[in-house]
């Protein structure tokens, strides 16, 4: 403990900054350390949060927006003493005059949207994969399938902020395929909390990999969350059940695509197109 006003936050603060320095390395560092022994549940959550804070800092632009003036600025009178005034009196003068004018169609300001490279495109993976490899291996202090669901529950939950960061990314399509297998082991689980992950995973996966890649490498998968999104019984929690609605039409419409074309491609062959109407 310390007496210092704000350490945690400072010390969440410098370990963000230490993360998104040198990712790879720091990245794999905390990951193994999350599934360590001699680890409070309090830690290992602290080790989460610091992943996620340290993805999104990497996945947006470094630059902020840079505010451009296509009209004429704001006039600001300053008071002059002594000679001063005296020199310089046909400089308020005109500024009062512009105080006083009023212009018609003046040019608003301008906000450039910043823009860079994203730097959470290269070291997705290495966030992300090695959380999904050991969940189910128990450790003498700390089970996530057992009492400690909570802190699965978070873990689920920085998958799908990962998942959702990783748009755009080389490891999209790879993260989506592991998320959705993850999720598959984890459909029956009671807590509502990590339930409620599982959906925000579910929609993670849908807007973040490119539905090509969802039609080409995933259609079993969607297939088995459809189903399991249609027959699961999401009880009196009307939250749950509005977003379990919406990633089972988001998923719906998926698989609805991959069948019509799956059954173009069986009736006229994959390198072939359909014949057109005979009107044409």
């Amino acid at each position: 403990k310390t007496c210092m006003e704000g350490f945690v936050e400072l010390r969440q603060r410098a370990q963000v900054a230490v993360l998104t320095t040198d990712p790879i390395p720091v990245a794999k560092y905390l990951t193994s350390q999350f599934y360590s022994l001699n680890y409070s549940l309090r830690q290992r959550m602290d080790i989460l949060d610091v992943l996620v804070l340290a993805a999104q800092e990497l996945s947006y632009p470094k630059s902020h927006g840079k505010i451009k003036n296509s009209g004429a600025k704001k006039p600001c009178i300053q008071l002059l003493s002594g000679s001063d005034s005296s020199k310089d009196w046909r400089r308020i003068v005109d500024e009062r005059i512009k105080s006083k004018t009023r212009r018609f169609a003046t040019g608003q300001s301008q906000v450039e949207l910043a823009s860079g490279p994203n730097e959470f495109n290269s070291v997705a993976g290495h966030f992300f994969f090695p959380l999904i490899q050991q969940f189910d291996r128990p450790l003498t202090t700390f089970d996530l399938l057992g009492e400690d669901h909570f802190v699965l529950g978070r873990l689920v939950h920085t998958l799908a902020v990962l998942m959702y960061l990783a748009v755009n990314t080389m490891a999209a399509a790879a993260m989506g395929k592991a998320l959705l297998e993850f999720l598959w082991a984890l459909r029956f689980h009671t807590d509502s909390y990590v339930r409620q992950g599982l959906l925000s995973c579910i929609s993670s996966v849908l807007l973040s990999v490119p539905t090509e890649r969802l039609l080409e490498d995933m259609t079993e998968e969607l297939l088995e969350v459809q189903s399991w999104l249609g027959g699961e019984m999401w009880g009196c929690q009307l939250v749950f059940f509005q977003v379990a609605i919406q990633s089972l039409f988001s998923v719906s419409s998926v698989v609805r695509v991959t069948v019509i074309s799956s059954g173009v491609h069986q009736q006229f062959g994959r390198n072939s197109s359909p014949p057109c109407c005979t009107d044409c």
